[in-house]
């Protein structure tokens, strides 16, 4: 019952809300558009007259005229429509995010499904040796002694693992004696070869050295004579010698302890020029007078280079 009075609100709502169709202003029965199709005309006289009476064919059957109904044209729905379903923007963004949710949890599931799978690798990977089993759970039966040589026979077998895989694998010993060995056999070709263009090598280097070591000594010795000739003739000259007893005179008036320590230079000179000829021994000098002397002599080549 209640399903019929929705159906019956239903078309009465759409029978409000359609528009009248244009053809409503048109005649809905034939005889007012073809009026020369009516019944009340005669269809060639009294041959169709019969057509006018009733006959046992249409006896009892009741002419009945139509009532007047408009057509009207259906009216597409609108959103203000209750029945017509409402689809908007954030509707089709939940069902999107729905999707991608849906496709994260897809992503998840494999995920945890191979990171399972990788622990379970690792887990069969990680086999201890039977050896270890015994050192991690010792029985109570082992003395300390026995426990002490079992970790030593884990640490050799890891360390002799390392080693096999340094170098070639052999089957069988390869010699009795070191020197039986091929490897130990090339590398006493290889020195043999090697040792005398070593030693050929090393000697030449050593006369390259001293040749080179015996030129520089020659040339610095060359170059000192050729000096000391030169710092010689400059001392010699003429010019020079007037200008540093100039020069001495002027320090000596300046400085009178410098004139008493040429005098005591000079008498200690040659006193000991008169004791080296009579072979007598040596006077011992003042040393802060020697020392007086020197920086006099500097003083003196500072003033002539300057």
């Amino acid at each position: 019952m209640l399903q019929m009075e929705g159906i019956q609100l239903r078309r009465d709502a759409d029978s409000i809300r359609r528009r009248p169709s244009l053809l409503s202003d048109f005649p809905s029965s034939r005889d007012a558009v073809f009026p020369h199709f009516s019944d009340d005309r005669n269809f060639g006289g009294p041959a169709c007259a019969h057509f006018k009476y009733e006959t046992g064919a249409n006896h009892g059957v009741k002419n009945k005229n139509v009532a007047y109904a408009p057509r009207v044209e259906n009216v597409s729905p609108t959103p203000d429509d209750p029945y017509w379903p409402k689809t908007t923007e954030r509707d089709t963004i939940l069902e999107k995010i729905k999707i991608v949710d849906h496709d994260i949890l897809v992503i998840e599931a494999q995920l945890n499904k191979l990171q399972k799978k990788r622990k379970d690798l690792e887990a069969s990977s990680e086999v201890k040796s039977p050896e270890e089993d015994q050192i991690a759970e010792p029985s109570r039966e082992l003395s300390l002694f026995e426990k002490v040589y079992a970790e030593n026979r884990v640490k050799a077998s890891r360390f002799y693992d390392r080693i096999l895989n340094l170098g070639p694998e052999f089957a069988v010993p390869q010699y009795v004696r070191p020197s039986d060995e091929r490897r130990l056999q090339d590398v006493e070709k290889k020195h043999s070869v090697f040792r005398p263009l070593l030693i050929a090598h090393l000697k030449r280097r050593h006369r390259y050295l001293t040749i080179r070591e015996k030129y520089l000594t020659e040339k610095y010795n060359q170059q000192r004579q050729t000096w000391l000739k030169k710092i010689e003739r400059l001392e010699k000259n003429p010019k020079k010698v007037a200008r540093d007893a100039k020069y001495r005179e002027v320090f000596e008036k300046t400085f009178p302890e410098l004139r008493t320590t040429r005098e005591s230079v000079e008498r200690r000179l040659r006193l000991e020029s008169h004791l080296s000829s009579t072979s007598q021994p040596e006077v011992d000098v003042d040393t802060e007078k020697v020392q007086s002397i020197d920086l006099f002599r500097r003083l003196k080549l500072h003033m002539y280079f300057c």
